[in-house]
């Protein structure tokens, strides 16, 4: 019998730890687990919006993408809270900085690179006074004034 000299074993990705054991993505151990990449000589975490390898769950990818529509309907929704209720452009202007540092701070946190991170916060503000100037329309089109 003729036996082969490669084993057929599939190769795995290897996952380390995160700091912070408080997140929403589970393996069944309540554990944040980054996918790791070798650069160098040494594995470092591998950036969440780089494309995806064979051996990267797709929990993680759905995970990256639910966290980016939370942020961008957390903005549309203080933009119309905003634009109903206060009805000043003044209110929009304060809550504009809050909601980008907000942003990034949670996409830093889960590990977003610097472009990653400047764009879902543009994307964040443009969602927050898109909201707002469509709140500030109903709230002026259904008043009795």
């Amino acid at each position: 019998m003729i036996r082969r000299a490669t084993s057929a074993r599939p190769l795995r990705l290897k996952y380390i730890q995160s700091a912070s054991a408080n997140s929403l993505y589970s393996e069944g151990m309540h554990t944040r687990l980054r996918p790791l990449t070798a650069h160098g000589s040494k594995l470092t975490p591998r950036s969440p919006l780089t494309p995806a390898e064979p051996g990267v769950p797709l929990s993680w990818q759905v995970f990256i993408v639910m966290i980016i529509l939370v942020l961008l309907l957390a903005s549309a929704s203080v933009g119309l809270a905003i634009g109903v209720v206060f009805f000043h452009a003044l209110a929009v202007v304060l809550a504009s900085p809050l909601v980008a540092f907000l942003s990034a701070a949670v996409l830093l946190h889960y590990g977003f690179g610097l472009g990653g991170v400047v764009l879902i916060t543009a994307e964040s503000l443009v969602a927050l006074q898109g909201f707002y100037v469509l709140g500030a329309a109903m709230s002026y089109l259904t008043s009795d004034d």
